[in-house]
């Protein structure tokens, strides 16, 4: 206890190297004081020393395993280290160790969704909106939950008063386009989803899915002219977007010029073929999520097809399976040079960093 004062008093006097002495020093002191693994841990935090915040977290959690707060922290820090499932064990114990904890239930339905475990999120997500329903992040967790599950009644009826109350919500709109576009079409509907989707297209105009979810509400609408229209403004930004090159020689179709559908359709046949591929690997790499290989042909497919953010995500997770496989980071490092960015492809041949 008296470590633990001391560095509190170190701390309140802007000197947190003395007071993460004084804890450290608690702590070999008596192992079984909890206070000081919290207060290092939290320490480590601010710190950014995540590894180091783990491991204070993690004998904190065996001194008190009915401590749901402390899962929480212990869950956070592990996923800022190795992503979402290196996270899920702590999220699930502090979600069951704190069920009217909003942020317990809300951290780990959004994990839960990250995961795809869509039926978990959605419980989870409900439950921490129910707990805490002004949480912007919870609600719209919840509602998009809701949407995977199908329950489009419950997403509509969530959704609608907070975003009659912050119209100009960008995400909450773009929810809000996926609900109405969704449901059982009637004249009246369709015209509403159409003008919701106008609207979510002016906020995001580069969002393939909002110019996918845009060119098929024409189409439906019988404005296959328009739907060109919008499919060739996310083509110019994405030439490879099967969605957006199908969407388009359907488009061609309807319009009575065939020689443009097949000008189009002789794009789409090689990207389509890619996308196949794709889901083979992924669906591999699911029941082996060892399996670098393949995750590295990912990478290659998801930046051949433009989407360097999912192919840097792929190629991270990849060095951080198997940080001293030098083959790994040269094959990072060649992706960051072709994307442009030299200086992280020179850090990340480093055999310390990301691990």
């Amino acid at each position: 206890m008296v470590r633990y004062q001391n560095g509190l008093d170190y701390l309140a006097a802007r000197n947190p190297a003395a007071a993460e002495q004084e804890w450290l020093q608690g702590t070999r002191e008596d192992a079984g004081f909890l206070d000081c693994y919290l207060q290092l841990g939290d320490l480590y935090v601010q710190q950014q020393r995540r590894a180091d915040a783990a491991r204070a977290y993690e004998a904190a959690a065996r001194l008190a395993p009915q401590d749901g707060t402390i899962f929480l922290r212990l869950s956070q820090v592990q996923q800022a280290l190795g992503g979402a499932a290196a996270g899920e064990a702590a999220s699930r114990r502090a979600a069951q160790l704190s069920p009217n904890d909003p942020d317990a239930q809300g951290l780990h339905g959004l994990l839960a969704a990250r995961l795809r475990r869509d039926a978990e999120a959605f419980a989870a997500l409900q439950r921490a909106h129910s707990l805490r329903p002004s949480d912007r992040e919870y609600l719209l967790g919840f509602v998009w939950a809701a949407i995977k599950q199908g329950k489009l009644p419950l997403a509509e009826q969530s959704m609608a008063p907070y975003l009659k109350a912050h119209p100009d919500d960008v995400w909450a709109n773009h929810a809000m386009m996926v609900i109405l576009a969704s449901k059982p079409r009637t004249p009246g509907a369709l015209q509403t989803a159409l003008k919701h989707a106008q609207r979510v297209y002016a906020m995001l105009p580069g969002e393939e899915d909002v110019i996918t979810t845009l060119g098929k509400l024409y189409l439906e609408a019988n404005r296959p002219a328009d739907a060109a229209k919008i499919y060739r403004s996310g083509l110019r930004a994405r030439p490879q977007a099967e969605a957006l090159l199908s969407g388009l020689a359907a488009c061609y179709a309807r319009l009575g010029q065939p020689r443009k559908a097949e000008a189009v359709a002789a794009l789409l046949r090689p990207v389509a073929v890619r996308s196949q591929l794709k889901r083979h690997l992924t669906i591999r790499l699911q029941f082996n999520p060892r399996d670098n290989a393949t995750r590295l042909k990912l990478a290659r497919l998801a930046e051949e097809a433009g989407d360097a953010r999912e192919a840097i995500e792929l190629y991270t997770r990849a060095v951080r399976q198997a940080p001293h496989d030098m083959s790994v980071r040269r094959a990072f490092a060649a992706c960051l040079e072709r994307l442009n960015q030299p200086e992280r492809a020179r850090r990340i041949l480093r055999p310390n960093e990301m691990q």
